[in-house]
């Protein structure tokens, strides 16, 4: 865990944001960044994935150190996109087509990108200029600076987070099947390769 904090310490912006989102809530990198507003339920501690990894959606947990980032994240955003209302533009691609169905879905706030790109672009698919989320080659290049200032001698990449997120709640005697369901897993034997205990393994049957 002191690994992981000092990994974190290194990055700061949109960067550092996602890397606390990777880690609190076990995400893969592309579902954190094409989190929506609408995703976040901060009353119960609980985020939305859709379409993730297999077009699956799921339910994961994020932690009250979380709120105050994700908070003013929201408030930013929100200004962001006020400001692009202004400005004649607001709309954001949906999925399934839902700008069909709801013709003011796109520009509503609630389904505006929770990481959205500084800049508007053109989307090649309707020619329509709107504001994607960001692109994931940033953390990953400020992940291997950081590696590089910390002198790690191991691989880590953004998956890492991930990695730690399941094993550390495993580490504290979570149930292996719920840690399950919060990584969006088919299999629990995916799962059970964190447990690198052998002999501690019982306990994370228990109450299952």
């Amino acid at each position: 865990m002191d690994e992981v904090k000092s990994l974190i310490s290194q990055l700061s912006g949109n960067n550092l944001l996602i890397s606390k989102i990777l880690y609190g809530c076990g995400l893969r990198l592309m579902e954190a960044i094409r989190l929506r507003i609408k995703d976040l339920y901060f009353q119960n501690n609980l985020l939305y994935v859709y379409d993730g990894k297999r077009d699956k959606n799921r339910i994961s947990m994020f932690p009250k150190a979380l709120h105050s980032d994700l908070e003013l994240q929201v408030h930013k955003v929100r200004n962001l996109h006020q400001r692009d209302i202004a400005e004649g533009y607001g709309a954001v691609w949906l999925p399934d087509a839902l700008d069909k169905k709801f013709s003011n879905a796109s520009t509503e706030f609630k389904w505006q990108y929770l990481l959205p790109s500084s800049k508007r672009a053109i989307d090649p698919r309707s020619g329509i200029i709107r504001r994607h989320h960001i692109q994931q080659d940033s953390l990953q290049k400020a992940i291997k600076r950081a590696t590089l200032n910390l002198n790690f001698n191991k691989r880590v990449s953004c998956h890492t987070f991930r990695h730690c997120f399941a094993t550390h709640l495993l580490e504290k005697c979570a149930n292996v099947r719920q840690v399950q369901k919060l990584m969006g897993h088919n299999d629990l034997k995916t799962t059970e390769i964190y447990l690198h205990l052998d002999g501690y393994q019982n306990k994370y049957y228990e109450s299952s």
